[in-house]
């Protein structure tokens, strides 16, 4: 599915916002896991039409823990061309920002899991 939406940023250069278009796969594992694969596109921030940035969640049940799982979240820059003077910055905004964002998600992951509130966005 493609996704978008706004998010804020930690880049040093740049906005502090962008709009991100972002597709998004769905899969699952033979061991009754899934993975989720995203490609990201930040609109607003420099250079962004010469990288992408790839996500990865991959969860899988723990072996003979019932109601047990381990998720293994994953990011890189796939550079369509490297900006020259300024790749490593955006190599290292993206992991900076994936750090914040992923936290969070483990969070309300959690919180899903464990049968709680999402956050207030009226799902359950």
């Amino acid at each position: 599915r493609k996704v978008e939406f706004v998010h804020p940023i930690a880049y040093k250069i740049g906005p502090s916002q962008t709009k991100v278009v972002e597709t998004q796969y769905y899969s699952f594992t033979l061991s009754d896991g899934f993975v989720l694969e995203a490609e990201g596109h930040n609109v607003d921030v420099p250079y962004s039409s010469q990288f992408r940035i790839h996500s990865m969640f991959k969860v899988e049940p723990v072996a003979g823990e019932e109601n047990e799982s381990v998720l293994v979240a994953s990011v890189t820059t796939h550079f369509i061309k490297k900006p020259v003077g300024i790749w490593k910055i955006i190599e290292k905004g993206t992991v900076d920002d994936c750090k914040v964002a992923y936290e969070k998600f483990c969070v309300i992951a959690k919180q899903v899991c464990e049968g709680g509130d999402r956050g207030g966005d009226g799902g359950g």
